[in-house]
């Protein structure tokens, strides 16, 4: 899987890299999600809701929620803008096979 990252103009030098560089798997699955990332180790898990094209996360783990809209969806890409998020503007993911 491959992420690519817009990010909000004040965001740290630091914190962009560790985005860049991070490879992250997230399953959706019965209204509930878990993500890892496998460059850094961390994990986060926690509830998902979705409403047409709108996706929520809300973590269980680092106390954050975030806010998604959906602009496509396939069964190998998904392009979001996130909404109000303190370091990103756009995720997208594809999966190459």
């Amino acid at each position: 899987m491959t992420t690519y990252y817009t990010f909000t103009a004040d965001i740290n030098k630091a914190v962009k890299t560790a985005y860049q560089v991070s490879s992250v798997e997230i399953t959706l699955k019965n209204g509930e999600y878990t993500l890892f990332d496998r460059y850094s180790e961390k994990s986060d898990k926690g509830t998902y809701t979705l409403n047409g094209s709108s996706l929520a996360l809300k973590s269980s783990v680092v106390n954050e929620n975030i806010n998604f809209k959906i602009n496509k969806l396939t069964q190998n890409e998904i392009d979001l803008t996130v909404i109000n998020h303190k370091h990103l503007t756009s995720v997208e993911l594809i999966v190459i096979k």
